[in-house]
């Protein structure tokens, strides 16, 4: 009988630590978890979580994944490809342009109207965009095309 009285306790210390040490497991890996999820994510879905999280969604991809970051305590991943350090937009034609902000919503915007051509470099990928007006949103790095769109 002192036997079972001892056993019964002991068991249910070794099943609470057995617990615990899962449950510091899923503790550590969940920041990678977030890492992934952060790396992984296109702009529009990375705004859309900093919103859900009462955090301002405005910004380049890299701000918004430095925020969540920051937020969720993960140190600034140094894993960057060289694709996304390599991306950039040039104005190859336009009749006019007009730089704008919205005070309301804190966004910049690029307007460009009139036989537009622009180039988009991804990386050693390239894409050229045609259209009669082009608007740019700065601030999400959102670009809307009207009218003739190539």
């Amino acid at each position: 009988m002192v036997k079972r009285g001892i056993f019964a306790p002991l068991l249910v210390v070794l099943l609470a630590f057995s617990v615990l040490a899962q449950s510091e497991k899923a503790s550590d890996i969940l920041p990678d978890y977030i890492e992934m999820d952060i790396r992984t994510s296109r702009l529009d879905e990375l705004a859309d979580w900093c919103r859900r999280l009462g955090l301002s969604d405005a910004g380049s991809r890299d701000e918004l994944a430095g925020r969540l970051r920051d937020y969720f305590g993960i140190a600034s991943s140094q894993v960057a490809s060289d694709a996304q350090s390599a991306r950039s937009i040039t104005i190859e034609s336009a009749q006019s342009t007009e730089y704008f902000t919205l005070e309301t919503v804190n966004e910049s915007y690029a307007r460009l109207s009139g036989s537009v051509l622009i180039t988009l470099m991804d990386g050693d990928t390239i894409h050229k965009l045609k259209a009669e007006e082009v608007l740019f949103n700065r601030t999400r790095n959102i670009l809307n095309a009207k009218g003739s769109v190539e």
